[in-house]
């Protein structure tokens, strides 16, 4: 076994005593390294599972409470309506302009397409029909045509 070397530091005689058992392999150092890698890593991972494990809870738990809130139930029930009470019809904007947009919406639709089949075409059939996408731009819609509209009564 090799033992020992000694050597001079600022005038003292110093000696090093060691055995080759002692000394540190670069196998040694990188394993050592490796392993508190991967000590690391399972703290990390363990810390990340423990924050999702919370949330999985927390929200469980929540949901768990939004079941048990009991839902108000009416104690009495609703006053029975006379027979003679006439109930008023909602009011119906008359204005220029509401009759305006109203006819807009309306002409805008194809009435004679089932809107359970194809809402889109029920709501927007004759409005597609009637306009085509200008040369000029790369998209054409309700909201293009008004401001070129409004345009055009501005100048």
């Amino acid at each position: 076994m090799v033992r020992g070397n000694s050597y001079e530091l600022n005038g003292l005689e110093t000696t090093m005593n060691w055995t080759s058992t002692d000394s540190l392999t670069k196998s040694q150092v990188k394993y050592r390294s490796g392993s508190s890698r991967v000590l690391v890593f399972l703290v990390v991972l363990f810390a990340l599972t423990t924050v999702a494990l919370a949330v999985v809870v927390a929200v469980t738990v929540l949901k768990v409470k939004d079941k048990e809130t009991p839902v108000p139930v009416a104690t009495q029930p609703p006053a029975p309506v006379e027979s003679s009470t006439i109930i008023a019809e909602p009011e119906v904007c008359l204005t220029e302009g509401c009759v305006m947009a109203a006819a807009r919406v309306r002409g805008a639709m194809d009435t004679e397409v089932n809107p359970c089949d194809d809402f889109f075409n029920f709501a927007c059939g004759t409005w597609i029909q009637k306009h085509v996408i200008p040369e000029d731009k790369s998209s054409f819609g309700t909201f293009t045509q008004l401001r070129d509209d409004v345009d055009i009564i501005v100048k």
